[in-house]
């Protein structure tokens, strides 16, 4: 028995001897020398809670590997200190579709050199995120995916497959989750509302002298409420149009740099 399951032995007994026997090659893949100090961390109950969490983690790099026709030599392991941190991290997450965002971020690092490894900021925005949250930022991502493609066919395939399914998954909670989802987001930096249509035109009309004083009160209003729906407050009138739950393409969010930079680090294939 190596030393690796022998520290595992101890959290748990054989069942997590066993699991670490069916895991251990895959987790040593990724994480390379810091796979020992991973072991070291797996010491009680609790620990041995993080470890299956990350087993399952791992189970869905494999299978995103195996999708991408990435051999296992092909894979890199990531560097020391980046293995513990985003260990650490991804432990804790007990939710699948959560998982496999922490899955997609490795996977696309050890995966492809070109990705530059885990940057920092990514792991503190996924450990902020919920499942929604998740949902909502895939269902963004693949919206402006769509309007990158020209081709019918691969419009018509993303619609039918990962468009809807994610469409599913966020439609799939409260209005009321939805909203706070929204707003953490917005929080967060990872989105933002977007200008509401036709302000600047109605601005540079009055500036020319062909619009009304009453078109530039409409339209500093619409700026207005701009303003207050995107750090999170609501129009004048009430709760905001812009923090319901709209469908696609109708949407008034898009991606900020930051939460594309995330989404392109944890991107699907499509």
């Amino acid at each position: 028995m190596s030393e690796f399951e022998k520290e595992l032995a101890k959290a748990g007994g054989q069942v997590v001897t066993e699991t670490a026997r069916d895991a251990r090659k895959a987790v040593s893949r990724v994480f390379g020398d810091a796979a020992q100090e991973l072991a070291a961390m797996m010491g009680d109950q609790m620990r041995f809670w993080r470890f299956q969490h990350l087993v399952a983690i791992m189970e869905k790099v494999e299978r995103i590997a195996a999708e991408r026709g990435l051999a296992p030599e092909q894979m890199k392991a990531l560097p020391f200190g980046e293995a513990i941190r985003v260990a650490e991290a991804a432990s804790y997450e007990e939710e699948p579709a959560l998982q496999e965002l922490w899955a997609r971020l490795i996977a696309n690092a050890i995966g492809d050199p070109a990705d530059g490894g885990v940057q920092r900021s990514f792991i503190d925005l996924l450990k902020s995120l919920s499942p929604a949250e998740a949902a909502f930022l895939d269902l963004l991502w693949i919206h402006e995916r769509l309007w990158q493609i020209r081709e019918t066919e691969e419009r018509a395939g993303l619609m039918q497959g990962p468009l809807k399914t994610v469409v599913t998954a966020w439609e799939s909670n409260p209005v009321a989750s939805q909203r706070v989802s929204i707003q953490n987001l917005l929080r967060l930096r990872c989105i933002a509302v977007r200008p509401p249509s036709g302000v600047e035109r109605s601005l540079a009309s009055f500036a020319t002298g062909r619009s009304t004083g009453a078109a530039l009160v409409q339209a500093v209003k619409e700026v207005m409420n701009y303003i207050s729906v995107s750090v999170g407050g609501t129009s004048p009138g009430g709760p905001s149009t812009h923090i319901q739950p709209l469908p696609i393409p109708a949407q008034p969010y898009s991606l900020t740099p930051l939460g594309r930079a995330l989404m392109h680090a944890c991107r699907i294939d499509l």
